[in-house]
C-alpha cells in the first residue's frame, strides 16, 4: 500500500511551486495506478480494440498453410459498478451501450444495438456476458471481450505486477513484480505453469494536465516465457514468448478516483515442431497480437 500521508504534502508543495497548470519532472511523485472502487460507481467508457492472427503451417520446409485474421471493435458505452471483491476492484459491471461497431476482413457490423446493457463479470478467470440474464452469443462473445473485461476477484491488481511503493520522479523506472506476475498467471492456468520467467519494467514517462486535473503517465512492459500450451500429440513446443505492454494516465492524486486512460496490449509467440501422420516434418508458427485503448470520463449529469 502506498502511504498518502507521505506522499501528498510532496505533491502540493511541488504544484505550489510550479503553479497549478502544470507539473515538474524534478518532483517525486506517489504512484498509484489501482483505485478503490465502490458499488454503485459510474463512468463513462469509450474502448478500442483490435486481434490480429498469424498461422503458419511448413511441410519439409514448404509453406502449405499462411493465413491471417483481423478484427476491430469499438464500443461507447456507461458502466456501473455492480460488485467488488475484498479489495476492491470491481468484479462485476453492467455496461449501457451508446454505440458499438465490429469489423473484419469481410465487414463491418453493429455488435450490440445502442441503448442495450451488457453486463460482464468474472467467472474461473474468463469475462462473461449477458445481456437480460441471458449469456450472449459466441461471435458476439468474442468481440466483446476485446473491449470490456472485469477484475478477477481477487486476482492481483495492476499496483501489485506494475506499481512501486517508493515515489518517483519522471523518468525513473522500477521491475516489476516477479512473482506478484508469476503467481497471478499459475492462479489463472489452474496451477499448471511452474516453469514460468517473468521479466520487466515500469517506467514513469510524464507528469500532465488531462481534463482539468493533474495527471501521471506511466508505462510498462513485460515478458513472459514458460506457458505451457496444449498441443497435437507428438508436437513439442520449441518457443512461448508473451509481451505485455501498459499504458496508463492516472491522477497525480494518490487518493483521486479512477484512472483517466489505458492501454494494454499483448503480444503471444508460439513455434513448435511435430510430424504428420506419414511421418513428414511440419513446424507451426502462430503469433496472436491483441490491443485495447480504454478512455474514461464521469458520467454527464
Amino acid at each position: 500500500m502506498l502511504r498518502r500521508v507521505n506522499g501528498l504534502p510532496k505533491l502540493m508543495a511541488c504544484a505550489l511551486v510550479i503553479g497549478a497548470a502544470s507539473l515538474t519532472s524534478g518532483c517525486a511523485h506517489v504512484v498509484r495506478l489501482s483505485r478503490p472502487e465502490q458499488v454503485g460507481d459510474r463512468f463513462v467508457v469509450r474502448s478500442q480494440g483490435s486481434l490480429r492472427g498469424v498461422e503458419l503451417v511448413r511441410v519439409k520446409g514448404a509453406v502449405v498453410s499462411d493465413k491471417t485474421t483481423r478484427l476491430e471493435v469499438s464500443l461507447d458505452a456507461t458502466a456501473e459498478v455492480l460488485a467488488v471483491d475484498r479489495q476492491a476492484q470491481a468484479t462485476r459491471v453492467s455496461y449501457r451501450v451508446a454505440s458499438s461497431s465490429a469489423s473484419d476482413s469481410a465487414a463491418t457490423h453493429e455488435v450490440l444495438p445502442a441503448g442495450t446493457t451488457v453486463v460482464v463479470e468474472s467467472v474461473d478467470g474468463k469475462a462473461a456476458f449477458t445481456v437480460a440474464g441471458a449469456p450472449v452469443p459466441g461471435e458476439t462473445r468474442k468481440e466483446l471481450e476485446l473491449v470490456l473485461s472485469a477484475h478477477a476477484a481477487d486476482g492481483a491488481r495492476d499496483e501489485e505486477v506494475f506499481g512501486t511503493a517508493a515515489p518517483h520522479r519522471v523518468g525513473d523506472s522500477w521491475p516489476v513484480n516477479q512473482q506478484a506476475a508469476a503467481a497471478e498467471l499459475a492462479r489463472t492456468l489452474g496451477g499448471a505453469a511452474t516453469d514460468l520467467a517473468v521479466s520487466g519494467s515500469t517506467w514513469l514517462r510524464a507528469a500532465r494536465a488531462d481534463a482539468g486535473e493533474r495527471c501521471l503517465e506511466v508505462e510498462g512492459e513485460m515478458r513472459i516465457t514458460g506457458v505451457p500450451l496444449p498441443m497435437p500429440p507428438g508436437f513439442t513446443v520449441t518457443q512461448a514468448d508473451t509481451q505485455v505492454r501498459f499504458w496508463g494516465l492516472v491522477p497525480a492524486d494518490p487518493a483521486a478516483p479512477r484512472r483517466h486512460g489505458e492501454r494494454i496490449g499483448m503480444t503471444m509467440t508460439v513455434r513448435a515442431s511435430g510430424k504428420t501422420r506419414e511421418g513428414q516434418p511440419v513446424e507451426l508458427e502462430l503469433e496472436q497480437q491483441r490491443d485495447v485503448t480504454r478512455r474514461l470520463s464521469p458520467p454527464p449529469r
